[in-house]
């Protein structure tokens, strides 16, 4: 019989309560080791996500920077090189720039030396129509796969290359058990194109193992949508955590456009 995963990480639409994952702050000043203990224990102990509503004042927009170190330098140890600005913006796209379009599901490959333990999305701005954020949790998907197509799992378990540039070689499971945790990675595109750059095509048998998780994650029953406000720091297990977005529709002229800023913490 295939194990499943029997913890709050397993959560669908409908099983997720607000309580376990949403911290109202309300704008008051905040106690940042406490709070970084109730987000680390929704991480651990929960559902693997916590979505800080209504940072105090204007401190996380006016200095990013201390943000990431102050507040996720006590959930981590934040990469080196700082965060990244996400931005449609021709004046800050060297730092990350974004398309409207929808963007599909996955988890981070993020730079050397691999994947991050967690993201982090704090919203400087939002879009004028759109872009909801989508997390669906990847030890739902696995169960579901173990009730439904026990025999992608198989396949699933399997290495695969998640780009094969130089100095972008990722190689790991979307599926992988370690010390009684089971760890998820996933990123259709990149898998399909570093399995390409390899000379490594995919078998079909694997491309149809890759479809039913694709169509998992297309049952509306598994995903949380939510809109970010400015000042809300969405926080998730990278191991954990599929985020997606929707397409959206930007407000015109500098400094309008929506922009969030990502943090990766190990």
């Amino acid at each position: 019989m295939t194990r499943t995963v029997l913890a709050p990480t397993a959560w669908t639409r409908d099983t997720l309560r607000d309580e376990d994952w949403l911290i109202h702050l309300g704008g008051r000043h905040t106690d940042l080791a406490a709070l970084a203990r109730r987000v680390a224990l929704a991480l651990e102990h929960g559902p693997g996500l916590a979505l800080l509503r209504g940072w105090p004042g204007r401190h996380a927009v006016d200095n990013l920077d201390a943000l990431y170190h102050d507040f996720g330098g006590l959930l981590g140890t934040p990469r080196a090189g700082g965060l990244t600005l996400v931005t449609q913006e021709p004046a800050v796209q060297e730092r990350g720039g974004m398309s409207d379009k929808e963007l599909a599901f996955h988890t981070d490959r993020a730079g050397p030396p691999g994947p991050p333990r967690l993201l982090g999305l704090f919203c400087v701005r939002a879009a004028v129509h759109g872009g909801d954020s989508l997390l669906v949790s990847g030890h739902s998907v696995y169960n579901r796969l173990a009730r439904e197509r026990p025999g992608a799992l198989a396949e699933l378990r399997r290495d695969f290359r998640f780009g094969a540039s130089d100095g972008f070689d990722r190689v790991y499971p979307v599926f992988r058990w370690d010390e009684g945790r089971l760890r998820v990675q996933y990123n259709r595109y990149w898998i399909e194109r570093g399995q390409r750059e390899a000379g490594e095509p995919l078998a079909a048998r694997t491309l149809a193992a890759l479809d039913a998780f694709d169509g998992v994650l297309a049952d509306p029953a598994m995903a949380v949508r939510v809109r970010l406000r400015p000042g809300d720091l969405l926080v998730m297990d990278n191991d954990v955590i599929l985020h997606g977005r929707t397409a959206f529709t930007d407000a015109g002229g500098p400094g309008q456009g929506r922009c969030l800023a990502r943090l990766w913490l190990d």
